[in-house]
């Protein structure tokens, strides 16, 4: 998982997601998924958005 170009926990993205909505109560967030990665692995990211109170976010494919 990535944060900005930096490899992070799943402990850390819930934590930056946090304050992330915090400080822009009305942004939706934009998942970029790695074709490569388990379907649990994107899972765990949208689960991490949701838990922290994003209602939206944005799922962005690249072409192959």
């Amino acid at each position: 998982i990535f944060w900005k170009n930096t490899k992070v926990s799943e402990n850390e993205l819930k934590r930056l997601l946090i304050m992330e909505k915090e400080r822009h109560p009305n942004a939706v967030p934009n998942i970029f998924p790695d074709k490569e990665a388990s379907y649990g692995s994107f899972q765990n990211v949208k689960n991490a958005v949701e838990l922290a109170g994003f209602e939206k976010g944005n799922i962005v494919l690249t072409p192959s």
